[in-house]
């Protein structure tokens, strides 16, 4: 193979990946946005944050396989730890669909069916789900944060985001309280 061709397949592979990397980068962001819509990080979030804060990142990637779109929600938490006393959650949403973020006591005892039905059956301690706004609301838009201050006791606690009505035990996390 001469240089010239092998350099012409390399330029054209180069166009190759940059092509399909635009395209799933598209997809990531796309499903839930309105058309024209992109998607920003608005500057918005409390003003003074009471005791610790744990920042919980809600997201939602999607990409197409085989003509398939397929969801991958994740949702990270930090610190997984804090002392006892107020407690600030912010979650913000990175992905395309609303969200909101919920947090539950589990007991000590709890295995993983019954905290599955905790969760399922009964109210969570508080929620962040107004957009740029403190507690329950319509849900987290893109790009958007919501925060609530809660006292907490000593014990493990579940946070559980969800997109559309949809709870996913990719969106579980455990934050623990000593």
């Amino acid at each position: 193979m001469n240089i010239v061709r092998a350099r012409s397949l390399v330029l054209a592979g180069s166009a190759g990946v940059l092509v399909m990397a635009s395209y799933v980068g598209v997809t990531f962001t796309h499903d839930g946005l309105a058309p024209g819509e992109r998607l920003s990080l608005e500057r918005c979030g409390p003003t003074h944050l009471a005791g610790r804060v744990v920042h919980v990142t809600l997201n939602d990637r999607s990409m197409v396989m085989l003509a398939a779109t397929v969801m991958s929600p994740s949702l990270s938490v930090s610190p997984t730890s804090v002392p006892s006393g107020t407690v600030t959650f912010v979650a913000t949403n990175v992905g395309a669909m609303r969200h909101s973020l919920s947090v539950w006591p589990v007991p000590s005892d709890a295995n993983a069916s019954e905290l599955a039905r905790l969760v399922s059956s009964s109210p969570s301690l508080a929620q962040a789900s107004s957009s740029c706004g403190e507690g329950p609301g319509g849900g987290i838009a893109p790009g958007q944060s919501s925060w609530v201050s809660l006292t907490l006791a000593r014990g493990t606690y579940v946070l559980v985001g969800d997109g559309h009505g949809v709870k996913s035990s990719a969106m579980t996390r455990e934050l623990r309280v000593s």
